[in-house]
Parts: structure tokens; sequence; C-alpha cells
């Protein structure tokens, strides 16, 4: 955690900005691949802290870490070799929802991978542990939003 809460002139690499309120989380972030335990930890602890139960929790941290990890793959990097984002979590009636924006205005797809493939099953994984999920394309790249209800 502490590399992502460096200064821009310690490490640039690892500069986040967060802000969180009563039920609500946004986190700015110059993204690598290796800061995504990070970024997991402390949306783990803020679900915790909202009294999200386990299940929910679980499938909204394996949604988030599945975004961000498309935004490190699929995204162009800046100067530093690092990919914008932002993410947003929500408490809300019944769930949770997060957004994921990056500028990068591709839509996720679903692509069939090669039975033996390391990846390319990021998007169906998503898609089969959020109970909603959609797709904005913004003027500054695009907003993938999903929801994960509580299970009682």
């Amino acid at each position: 955690m502490k590399l992502l809460l460096e200064s821009p002139a310690q490490d640039a690499s690892s500069l986040a900005m967060t802000r969180s309120v009563q039920g609500q989380f946004d986190m700015g972030l110059n993204l690598k691949t290796e800061h995504l335990a990070a970024v997991r930890g402390i949306v783990r602890a803020h679900l915790h802290l909202w009294g999200v139960g386990d299940e929910t929790s679980e499938r909204m941290l394996i949604a988030v870490n599945e975004l961000l990890t498309n935004v490190c793959q699929h995204t162009g990097p800046d100067h530093n070799g690092l990919q914008m984002a932002s993410l947003l979590v929500q408490r809300v009636p019944g769930g949770v929802t997060a957004i994921v924006s990056d500028r990068d205005a591709r839509v996720p797809a679903q692509v069939v991978p090669a039975q033996l493939a390391e990846n390319g099953r990021g998007w169906r994984i998503v898609k089969g542990l959020v109970d909603d999920v959609s797709v904005s394309v913004t003027g500054t790249g695009k907003d993938v939003w999903v929801y994960v209800g509580e299970t009682t």
C-alpha cells in the first residue's frame, strides 16, 4: 500500500489519489499490474467497513481486479509506462456498485480463447460474477459499471 501513496516526486509510477466518504470510495490511479494487490486490499477494507457480506465482497473484488487488469493489458501507457484509471465503489441499497474508468474508448469484448490460453477470459469472468454490467463510451474513454447484489 505504501507504493500507492508516495508522492510523484518519489515515484511517479505509483501515484494514487483517494477520497472516501460514508459508503463511497473513489480512487484515481497511475496503474501497473503490481499495484493490483494493494488496490484490492483497500477495496476489501472499505467493503468490510460498510458491512458488506463476504460473498458479495469476494465477487466485487474479483470483478474490480479483472477490470483493472484489463486496463493494464489493453490501454495505452502514458510517458511513464502507466495506465491511467479511476475506480469508484459505492454501497447502494441491496448491494455494491463499482465503476472503472479508463482512457481507451474500446469496449470490452467477449472472446473465445484457445483452450490452453492464459488470458482472454476476463470479460467473461466479470459478466459471470456480477448481477449487472454496462459500458459507456465517454468523451475521454469509457466507464465500465458493475453491480453485485447482497446475498441473504
